[in-house]
């Protein structure tokens, strides 16, 4: 088998043992989470008219429930809270949550303050909200160490 086979085959189709393959499979997770919050994001603001922080809000939480379904199933290979189903979402919910607020004070301070368009300032927002929501997740839910 060649090398980029193995590499496939390690990142996307055995357990993901690896931090850095974990860290790749939660990337990809949040990129299509992402893919969802902007779309409803751009769906609630420019068709619906809300307000652009609310729809911001909405489409964090449907990549969350996302991010949430997806990352037990395919990116981590240990779950410290895995027979404590509704207190494993309710930690995972915490720490997104507290994501969601760096989210909309990020959004603020480059739409609000700098001008920048809101779909930009999601971006930026969102990759550094991802920083945060794997090192808490990974720290607290998905390591040995939380126990």
């Amino acid at each position: 088998m060649n090398k980029t086979a193995v590499i496939c085959r390690k990142l996307f189709f055995e357990r993901p043992h690896h931090p850095g393959v974990q860290f790749m499979r939660s990337f990809y997770i949040g990129a299509l989470a992402t893919v969802l919050d902007i779309a409803l994001l751009l769906f609630l603001k420019e068709y619906l008219h809300i307000y652009y922080l609310l729809a911001a809000g909405i489409g964090y939480i449907a990549g969350l429930i996302t991010n949430y379904l997806l990352s037990n199933k395919w990116a981590f290979d240990y779950r410290l809270l895995e027979k404590r189903k509704f207190l494993e979402f309710s930690i995972f919910f915490a720490i997104t949550l507290a994501g969601l607020v760096f989210l909309e004070i990020i959004m603020w301070v480059f739409t609000s303050l700098f001008g920048l368009y809101y779909l930009l300032s999601k971006v930026i927002a969102t990759l550094l909200v991802f920083i945060w929501n794997f090192t808490a997740r990974k720290i607290i839910l998905y390591s040995k160490y939380g126990q």
